[in-house]
């Protein structure tokens, strides 16, 4: 548990790579969204959850990067072990580049098959769950992090679970539109 974000040193440069490898996932998949015509719809309906999930999910790896570029074992998520352990430094920045890529494209798919049901609570169970990581490495949020616990080894289960009724709030509150893009008409 840390009582800071950032780190010094190496690790501090291993965060910052981190945060390179977000940022350079997150203009991958606009310039796709954008090519594919699918932003403008993908906002219409996604863009609070979207942001939730690139606030927690940024807090929760970079945090994570501090120690997993040493020390693999401290990554939970076996995939995201893997990358610390083969590229360690850079290993955050490729997780999240891959993690991204892989959601980014699940939800690209539902949207054309619009589905946005199915992308609301994608995004919402990956920013409640990188929540509760992130939650894990700082002492002020341990009482969150206690949550995830009671689940183990079902971690996942709390973040799907809360992001599907967020999903449903969300589609009750506010009817998910899946706007045509020009093309479409």
């Amino acid at each position: 548990m840390y009582s800071d974000f950032f780190s010094s040193g190496d690790a501090f440069y291993a965060q910052l790579t981190t945060l390179f490898g977000i940022a350079a996932g997150i203009l991958l998949w606009y310039s796709l969204y954008q090519r594919w015509r699918i932003w403008k719809t993908f906002l219409s309906f996604a863009l609070f959850p979207l942001l939730l999930w690139i606030v927690f999910g940024t807090l929760d790896i970079t945090i994570t990067t501090r120690c997993a570029y040493l020390d693999p074992s401290c990554e939970g998520n076996l995939a995201s072990r893997w990358f610390f352990g083969q590229f360690a430094f850079f290993g955050g920045a490729l997780a999240s580049l891959a993690w991204i890529s892989l959601w980014a494209g699940i939800m690209a798919a539902f949207i054309k098959y619009k589905k946005p049901f199915v992308v609301l609570v994608v995004l919402y169970s990956l920013a409640i769950g990188h929540l509760l990581g992130f939650s894990t490495w700082l002492e002020q949020l341990k009482a969150l992090a206690d949550i995830r616990h009671i689940f183990y080894p079902y971690a996942p289960l709390p973040s799907v679970v809360l992001g599907t009724a967020l999903a449903i709030l969300q589609t009750m509150l506010f009817k998910p539109r899946m706007r045509k893009s020009k093309r479409q008409r």
